[in-house]
């Protein structure tokens, strides 16, 4: 249990450095968000080097590069979400992004959910519909600032569209992780977690090299301890997945 409860810490200290970025209006998040999943290969590579145990077979590989893909496509939903929904709901909804792999594992795998779980299930789609209609206040703010006159907060489609989208990524990556579970070795964990953050830190390197952006010193150190979290948190979550279902 404790290997979750540190995946969930993890992940919020994640997702925190991107509001922090963005309340303090001074640093580029996509430049930190860049150099976060550079600084996370590297803290796997002596690792994946060290351990004797690791062959870098096929099926680690693919499942950890398919993770590492939709790990970078979907830190721009990430700073989308941040910004419309806020820290607290982003979180939320990316714990909730478990309901895939389970979904998944249980057509596929034939891994079927006992009944609380089931209930756990039936309640985390509810709260996602809740999280998604959600009034977006800040937009009638900002309507009221503009005409000086008092509106309600409205639906914005736009946020529950990117909800969806930032949703249906993490579950994907999750679902990656979960085929790393049932298709190779538990030895392999070097491998996959490499895979996964080789396959982010590539284009984030080409985005780097495009941009040509002066990195500034708080956008390296927010970047660097986005990497630590986001690699530790997807350790602790194989590290849960050992010992859970």
């Amino acid at each position: 249990m404790h290997f979750l409860v540190l995946y969930v810490v993890f992940s919020s200290i994640f997702t925190l450095c991107i509001k922090w970025v963005h309340v303090r209006g001074r640093e580029d998040i996509v430049t930190a968000g860049a150099i976060n999943y550079i600084v996370a290969a590297m803290i796997i590579a002596p690792w994946f080097v060290r351990d004797g145990q690791q062959t870098g077979n096929q099926a680690a590989i693919i499942a950890g590069g398919s993770m590492g893909f939709f790990y970078f496509v979907n830190f721009f939903f990430v700073i989308w979400c941040v910004r419309v929904v806020g820290a607290s709901s982003t979180t939320v909804v990316g714990v909730l992004s478990m309901l895939m792999p389970i979904i998944f594992a249980a057509l596929v795998w034939g891994s079927t959910p006992y009944w609380l779980q089931s209930i756990g299930i039936a309640l985390a789609f509810v709260s996602l519909i809740l999280i998604g209609l959600k009034p977006d206040r800040q937009a009638a703010l900002e309507k009221k600032a503009d005409s000086e006159e008092k509106h309600p907060a409205t639906f914005d489609w736009k946020s529950p569209a990117i909800l969806g989208g930032f949703f249906l990524l993490c579950g994907l990556s999750r679902i990656a992780q979960e085929s790393f579970k049932y298709e190779s070795e538990d030895t392999q964990k070097p491998t996959f977690l490499l895979a996964a953050f080789v396959a982010a830190g590539i284009p984030s390197i080409i985005l780097l090299l495009w941009r040509r952006r002066k990195v500034l010193p708080m956008e390296a150190v927010v970047g660097v301890t986005m990497g630590i979290a986001n690699g530790s948190q997807t350790w602790f979550t194989l590290k849960t997945l050992d010992q859970m279902p």
